[in-house]
């Protein structure tokens, strides 16, 4: 658990656009046709994949995904400056978002939260819905 803390202390440490890129130097990479480099890959998307599912509902759903980023990140030097990249884009696009959301007005930001709010419990009761006949499916 301490390697853990310490390796995300190291990630958090890094500055935005050389995150992954310093992750994949301090690790050297993992050697492709190593048994890690095959497990690596696998275990990285499934963590990338768990933590989208996770961010959806209530879970630590970024932290999963940032977990699997990395791991995947540990691979290859091109995978890692993919991420850089993609984590500046998605920086700029969040404070977009951000300063027009300030700027909005108010009807503006009910209605999101409203449509938002009414797409979780849609969600939610759909669920609900497909988990109620499954439920009939099995018993019958």
């Amino acid at each position: 658990m301490r390697r853990a803390v310490r390796y995300w202390t190291e990630l958090r440490a890094s500055p935005a656009g050389r995150r992954f890129r310093n992750w994949y130097r301090r690790r050297r990479g993992v050697a492709p046709g190593s048994w890690k480099h095959a497990l690596a890959v696998p275990v990285g998307l499934c963590l990338v994949a768990a933590g989208i599912v996770l961010m959806l509902i209530p879970g630590p759903g970024v932290l999963v995904a940032a977990l699997g980023l990395t791991v995947l990140a540990s691979t290859s030097a091109k995978a890692a400056r993919t991420f850089d990249w993609c984590e500046l884009q998605i920086r700029a696009a969040t404070l977009r978002m951000a300063a027009y959301w300030r700027h909005s007005s108010v009807w503006l930001r009910a209605a999101v939260i409203a449509l938002a709010a009414g797409a979780a419990v849609g969600g939610g009761y759909g669920l609900y819905l497909a988990a109620a006949a499954l439920k009939a499916l099995a018993l019958a």
